[in-house]
Order: structure tokens, then C-alpha cells, then sequence
């Protein structure tokens, strides 16, 4: 199986493994990592993980801002595993979807066509007058 850290600034890391575990249950493949809320190193954090990890396991680390301070520290430790792929600025969608991926291993192949649905996940809700009754 996979496994899957999410870290962010703040707390949206530990936010969006709380809403996502509310749709799926309890998921002992996901990890979130809450950077710069206190005292602690945010890359000892990291390595803090990955050190209890499996060599031979898969892990996607996902990050919430490209070339943000906490995507550069995850890239940098990325760069020294090689079972290690980074997404940054993902989403929910993204997110549900690769924790319900049930295979020993996601290929880049599949995780491009999971980005690019995540990408079409979003869009602006524009409703007419006539469909505002029924969409709410």
C-alpha cells in the first residue's frame, strides 16, 4: 500500500486528513504534518516519519503551495529516496482518490491521470435563476 504525508503551513494538513478520514474512516496510510504551529523542525518532522517507513514502500508527499518553504523541504528530502514522489498544491478530490487507491503501488503514469482529474474537479458554480430551487 501506499502511503501518503500531507504537510502544509498551519493546520491545513491536519485539516484535510480530519475531513477526508470523515468520508473514508480511520486511515493508517495517511500522516499529516502541521508545519511552523510550534517549536518543533518541520524537516526533523519529516525524517522523523519516513525513518519509521519501509524502504521498499511507496510515499506521496503532498504539499499545500509550490515552491512554498514547506514544499522546498519536502523536495529536498524527496531527492534522497527514490520511492518518494511530491505533488504540491492538491486538493480534496486528489486527495480521497489516492486514499482509496488499494494497490501496492501508483504508478506515475496513474497518479498524472489522478492530478489531471483533480485539476477538473474544480469549477465555479454559476447558477441560473430558474436552477438555484433545485440545486439547493
Amino acid at each position: 500500500m501506499i502511503k501518503i504525508l500531507i504537510a502544509s503551513h498551519d493546520r491545513m494538513a491536519s485539516g484535510m486528513k480530519a475531513s477526508a478520514e470523515f468520508f473514508t474512516g480511520p486511515c493508517d496510510r495517511l500522516m499529516a504534518i502541521d508545519a511552523y504551529t510550534d517549536e518543533q523542525d518541520f524537516e526533523k518532522q519529516i525524517r522523523n516519519y519516513l525513518a519509521k517507513q519501509n524502504d521498499a514502500e511507496q510515499i506521496l508527499f503532498l504539499s499545500d503551495l509550490y515552491g512554498g518553504s514547506v514544499n522546498q523541504i519536502m523536495a529536498r528530502v524527496m531527492s534522497e529516496r527514490k520511492n518518494i514522489q511530491l505533488i504540491s498544491g492538491f486538493n480534496f478530490s486528489l486527495l480521497l482518490e489516492l486514499m482509496e487507491w488499494n494497490e501496492a503501488y501508483l504508478s506515475e503514469a496513474q497518479l498524472d491521470i489522478m492530478i489531471e482529474q483533480a485539476r477538473q474537479s474544480m469549477s465555479r458554480v454559476i447558477l441560473k435563476e430558474s436552477e438555484a430551487e433545485a440545486f439547493f
